[in-house]
């Protein structure tokens, strides 16, 4: 189970955020490589953390 959170800046925030002038998010990527993006700390944490139990659940199903 691995699940990734970083901020990106500038060119790395994708251009929906840029367009309602974000200059800073957080990047949520999963094992499969799923991005998930928001510049709101507080669901980024919420999202994370829904992710890693859905990822620890499927791991203990047969």
């Amino acid at each position: 189970m691995s699940i990734h959170v970083i901020k990106v800046h500038g060119s790395d925030v994708p251009e929906e955020l840029r367009e309602s002038g974000v200059t800073q998010a957080f990047c949520i990527e999963d094992e499969a490589g799923q991005r998930l993006y928001s510049d709101n700390d507080l669901e980024v944490t919420r999202l994370a953390a829904s992710l890693a139990l859905q990822e620890s659940l499927n791991e203990k199903r047969p």
